[in-house]
């Protein structure tokens, strides 16, 4: 028979809760670096229920790691107001409970996915206007693409250095480079020197 009451315990070590922000801000980004609330909330809820439901009447382990196996927990009411009861706290100051990881999570979430956002507009605005300049011809795949590489190199998954390290040597550059090359031998030797003015 089940149990019919949800018992927690949101006070936590202070590993743990440094443990639990940690994780709590991870679950808010997918691989790419973007941002994921549906997903994220759902991982808290997870979270919770790892680390702080002490008795349930649920019985799934308390070892869940698919937050798509809380289906059953997240669709009951008792499990609801403990999560949001354990969410608000009670205003007690600062104690190392799961209200306070939650909100120092949030806090981080908050600023890394602005910084990430700022991040990734520059890296499409700068490489958008390189690539018109060189080709005014893009088409929405090579666009799609340079938005790809742009959440990469915010993300930390691809760095500046290894693009500008592959542009080198890409046939492209040494057609650039070797285009620029003869523009300034044709551009010195157009060049009227002030001495040669000077003696006429």
């Amino acid at each position: 028979m089940r149990k019919q009451k949800i018992v927690v315990n949101t006070e936590l070590s202070m590993i743990d809760y440094l443990v639990m922000v940690n994780d709590m801000v991870l679950e808010y980004f997918n691989e790419d670096g973007e941002y994921q609330p549906h997903i994220g909330m759902l991982n808290v809820m997870r979270l919770f229920y790892n680390h702080c439901v002490i008795e349930s009447k649920f019985d799934t382990p308390h070892d869940i790691i698919d937050a798509m196996d809380m289906e059953i927990i997240v669709e009951d009411d008792d499990f609801l107001n403990a999560f949001n009861e354990a969410i608000i706290g009670d205003s007690s100051g600062i104690r190392m409970n799961f209200s306070n990881a939650y909100k120092d999570a949030m806090d981080i979430v908050e600023t890394k996915k602005q910084s990430v956002e700022r991040a990734v507009g520059s890296i499409k605005k700068a490489l958008s206007s390189i690539i018109d300049t060189i080709n005014p011809l893009l088409t929405d795949e090579h666009i799609d693409k340079v938005s790809e590489i742009a959440r990469d190199v915010a993300s930390g998954k691809l760095s500046a250095e290894a693009i500008v390290d592959a542009y080198g040597k890409s046939n492209r550059f040494k057609q650039v480079v070797n285009s620029n090359e003869k523009d300034e031998i044709a551009n010195r030797e157009n060049v009227v020197s002030i001495d040669h003015l000077s003696k006429k």
